[in-house]
């Protein structure tokens, strides 16, 4: 999964339930189910919504959507920036895959599909080494929750949510997780090596196309300037919600601190009964491209999928 997961589930969710760190039974049982979600979940729909400012001014607007239902997955991210003159820049894609076929459309050459390949998924993020250790590493701060937050960080309503709250008090390991979780959203989806970054850069934002790759590749580090997070689950203890907002202190190689605000909203819906047909570009008013060449994105300059080939199926 690329940049779906990297806003809405694999930097915010990871975030949310990684770094706060639960700290009774039922809620590191959330923990676990909300990482088997991710990693360890063949058929579900998921539905987010969020909004990122740097110092006050919003930059980006993001609305997506995943639906996995074995081999099969659609993924959609609908973006939104402010341009200097009132209007709005759009762009996004739709993704959908069957097994190793990914199809690709695109919000700035629309009715046009482009077909690549991909690795097969039965899930939402994408199973490594890594990942799989900063899952551990969000588990062990949920078994050391007291002792690390505090007995009042995290509280439990009337409704069964868990509604947590930390700020700048929050311990130096909080903030090391979070540039630990930072690091490894943009090396796999941006493809932003931090170990490339020197830290005596004086490289400056106003450098760079967009808001988002000024920040990637002039971050040195963030650290929590407060946050507030609802997290609810069903009764059986499946995460059905998780929102709230979070802000970070960004610093910069030369423009100083910066305030990163970002709100969100994430929804888990259709467990075991999310269905998707199959893939017929028509059923989303496209026909497959002319042209051949690798299926890229345009956004941040990433690949969509692991997309090497785009076959001209009307030429041939």
């Amino acid at each position: 999964m690329k940049k779906f997961s990297i806003i809405f589930i694999s930097i915010l969710s990871a975030l949310t339930v990684g770094a706060m760190a639960l700290a009774n039974t039922a809620a590191v049982e959330l923990y676990d189910r909300t990482a088997e979600l991710l990693f360890n979940t063949d058929n579900v729909t998921v539905k987010a919504h969020a909004e990122f400012s740097l110092d006050g001014s919003r930059f980006k607007t993001a609305d997506g959507e995943w639906k996995q239902d074995g081999d099969r997955s659609y993924r959609q991210l609908l973006l939104s920036s402010p341009r200097k003159d009132g209007t709005e820049r759009k762009n996004g894609y739709t993704i959908v895959t069957e097994k190793n076929d990914l199809y690709l459309m695109e919000v700035f050459t629309p009715g046009v599909c482009r077909r690549g390949s991909t690795g097969e998924r039965l899930s939402i993020l994408r199973s490594t080494v890594e990942s799989k250790h900063l899952v551990q590493l969000g588990r062990a701060l949920a078994s050391q929750a007291d002792l690390i937050l505090g007995a009042d960080t995290i509280t439990k309503t009337e409704d069964g949510s868990y509604r947590v709250a930390l700020g700048e008090d929050a311990p130096d390991l909080v903030n090391a997780a979070l540039n630990q979780i930072a690091r490894f959203a943009a090396k796999r989806y941006f493809m932003v090596d931090f170990d490339r970054n020197r830290t005596d850069s004086e490289m400056s934002m106003n450098g760079f196309v967009t808001v988002t790759t000024g920040i990637l590749y002039t971050m040195q580090g963030i650290s929590l300037r407060k946050a507030e997070i609802t997290l609810k689950p069903d009764e059986n203890g499946e995460l059905l919600l998780a929102e709230g907002s979070v802000s970070l202190n960004l610093e910069t190689s030369a423009d100083g601190v910066k305030q990163l605000d970002v709100s969100f909203r994430v929804e888990i819906s259709s467990r075991g009964s999310t269905v998707l047909k199959k893939f017929d570009p028509q059923d989303y008013g496209a026909k497959m491209a002319y042209y051949a060449e690798p299926a890229f994105g345009a956004e941040f300059g990433g690949e969509y999928g692991e997309a090497t080939n785009v076959i001209n199926e009307e030429a041939q």
